[in-house]
Formats: structure tokens, sequence, C-alpha cells
């Protein structure tokens, strides 16, 4: 059962002269005592256990699937470059749109508004996701609006997908994890 934190606290407490010769104000110095512990507690099992959303961001396998559908990306665009007139890219980058547009949606519901929170430790990394996904959001947003292939419309769609290249910076971050790990392991087996 729940820990009674109503108002009805003091009619539960001995009536005897035990209690009598306490002051009232460190009983309720007690009772304001109790319920910061009741809180702390609280905290404390909320963060001790992750949903399973949260699990799912934070596993390993999540991660590497996430770095090589970056890379994946990168690799596609370069044949993308070379061969422009295939059908298949379109299609591609809607994948590819779809997977980093989910990641981002599934990093904020878990996060809520502490995502691009300044307190947040990935706070450069997070705005920089935002930023990459808003531009492939508008590509496609615009590739829908303007069917016709205007000069304007053209030069506008090469600046903005050679902006979604960003996303290889993200293979950074990591690495960068990867390179503690590996890091940390030679440092245990010495």
């Amino acid at each position: 059962g729940d820990i009674n934190t109503s108002a009805g606290y003091y009619s539960q407490l001995p009536t005897s002269d035990v209690l009598s010769h306490i002051p009232t104000a460190e009983i309720d110095a007690i009772h304001q005592s109790r319920q910061r512990l009741i809180v702390q507690l609280r905290m404390r099992k909320s963060a001790q256990e992750p949903s399973c959303l949260e699990k799912v961001l934070d596993s390993r396998i999540f991660q590497a699937a996430m770095a090589a559908i970056i890379g994946s990306n990168a690799f596609v665009m370069g044949l993308e470059t070379d061969m422009p007139d295939r059908p298949i890219w379109d299609c591609m980058e809607h994948f590819f749109l779809m997977a980093f547009l989910t990641e981002l949606g599934m990093k904020s519901l878990v996060q809520g508004w502490t995502y691009i929170s300044w307190s947040n430790d990935d706070i450069g990394w997070n705005l920089f996701d935002c930023l990459v996904v808003s531009l492939g959001v508008f590509d496609f947003c615009l590739s829908l609006i303007v069917q016709g292939n205007s000069d304007h419309v053209a030069t506008l769609f090469r600046i903005v997908r050679l902006l979604r290249i960003m996303r290889l910076f993200r293979l950074v971050k990591f690495l960068k994890q990867l390179y503690l790990l590996a890091f940390g392991f030679v440092d245990a087996v010495q």
C-alpha cells in the first residue's frame, strides 16, 4: 500500500503522554522530512526503472543499427550522385527519412522537453538531429508541392540534399562511444 500523505496524518498520531511533550513545530518538521523522503524514494524508483522505449534507445543494438543506417544513407547518397537517374533513390531517401524521423520521435517521447533543454548534456547533438531531420522533411514536402523541375527549385533541392550529408557527423558521436568502450576494455585488460 501507499504511505498515507493525506491531511488526516495528525489524527493517526498517538495521543498518549509520550508525544504530549513534543512541540507541534517538531512534529511538523518530522512530517515534512517524511514527505521529502517519500518524494526522493519515488524519484529513485522511477529513475531505476527505465521504460521499454528508453531501454531500446539506450541499447547497443539500436545505436549500432542507427549508425549503420547513417552509413548506408551516406553510401546511397554517393551512389545517387554517380547515377542520378535511378528511380529507386527517392524510395531509399524516404526510408532513411522515416528511420531518422522515427528515432527523433522516440527520443522526444522518452525525454520530453528535456530533449531540447539546455540542461541536457546532448543538447548540441539533439539540436543537430532536429535540424538535419527537419531539412529532410522540408525536402520531402517541397518535392510533393513542386512536381515540375524549375531551375530555382532544382537548385534548392540540391542544396537541401547536400546539407543532408551532415548526418554523417552523427557517426562521430557513435564512434566516440565505441572508442571509449574499446579504450576501457584495453585499460581493464592491462
